[in-house]
């Protein structure tokens, strides 16, 4: 029976790993019965519907193409103030994160908030990125996933309202 249950285990976690770090998929594991923990996953496929949509406004046809590209979309959140997360929790993920081979494209600070930008490229292309907003009182992980244009992902997060997606702008920002 443990043997199944491991078997099964791992198999799904091949299968959300497509689309998510096992660092970030650990990290869900870790804390989703945590009463200030928040998740939310954003499938391709809702993404897609939007894409479907006919414009003749240009942005907004940019914005529907980009999320045709997107494979999903992932937030987790958690209230740092909580008994049940660490500095030790933190310093794990991230160790964990950069086993993953993920670059480092961008570190900002502001303030109190330090924000990293991570990416994962294939044959040259984005197909991976991580958020990782860091702040006195909560720590936020944007996960995207797909075929990844900064720029668009920018318009995406903001346009979308998603937490930790305004300082998706910054890229733009040091961009220019």
């Amino acid at each position: 029976m443990k043997t199944t249950i491991t078997l099964l285990s791992f198999l799904l976690a091949a299968h959300f790993g497509i689309c998510q770090s096992q660092a970030v998929l650990d990290f869900h594991e870790k804390f989703r019965d945590n009463g200030k923990y928040v998740s939310v996953k954003i499938d391709g496929g809702l993404l897609k519907l939007f894409s479907n949509i006919e414009t003749n406004d240009e942005e907004t046809q940019e914005f529907m193409d980009a999320m045709n590209k997107i494979e999903a979309i992932d937030v987790h959140s958690i209230d740092r103030g909580d008994d049940g997360f660490k500095e030790s929790d933190l310093n794990s993920f991230k160790k964990d994160v950069k086993k993953e081979k993920y670059d480092e494209l961008m570190v900002v600070r502001d303030g109190d908030t330090k924000l990293d930008f991570l990416i994962k490229e294939k044959k040259g292309k984005i197909s991976d990125l991580l958020l990782l907003v860091d702040e006195p009182d909560e720590f936020v992980i944007v996960n995207i996933s797909g075929e990844i244009d900064l720029n668009t992902i920018a318009k995406i997060t903001d346009n979308l309202d998603i937490k930790g997606g305004k300082h998706m702008k910054k890229i733009k920002e040091k961009e220019e």
